[in-house]
């Protein structure tokens, strides 16, 4: 096997197998089956150490209720995936989180925090983030 495959795992528990099952909770949700993906998400088990992926756990459920239109559920489930991410975190990762903080602020009418959030498009285009699609 190449050095670059990695060992089949079996444990459901691994770190890359909890982000499969993201993934598939994402594929879902892109079905709008958002009942199964939140079931998905809400038994993804993190330890202390994977601080990052129980905020991308937390974004995903917010995701899924602002697509399924219960905005205001959606902005605490974002608002406490911001807090699991690293300050000043420039991944795709956060930026997912943002564009959604984004949107839901301003389905919320929020308009302040809503332009904040989506602020930061500006500047994702400039770093040749612009042609990808992002959800």
């Amino acid at each position: 096997m190449p050095k670059d495959v990695p060992e089949k795992t079996t444990d459901i528990e691994s770190y890359q197998s909890k982000l499969t099952r993201v993934e598939f909770a994402d594929a879902l949700a892109g079905q709008k089956k958002y009942k199964e993906s939140l079931a998905i998400i809400n038994d993804i088990k993190t330890t202390d150490s994977e601080k990052l992926l129980r905020g991308i756990c937390f974004q995903a459920t917010g995701e899924y209720f602002a697509r399924s239109g219960y905005f205001s559920e959606a902005l605490l489930h974002l608002e406490q995936a911001e807090s699991f991410f690293p300050t000043n975190d420039q991944t795709v990762d956060a930026g997912i989180l943002f564009k959604w903080l984004g949107y839901v602020h301003a389905k919320l009418k929020n308009s302040r925090p809503a332009q904040s959030y989506l602020y930061c498009r500006k500047y994702s285009e400039k770093a040749g983030f612009a042609n990808r699609s992002i959800s």
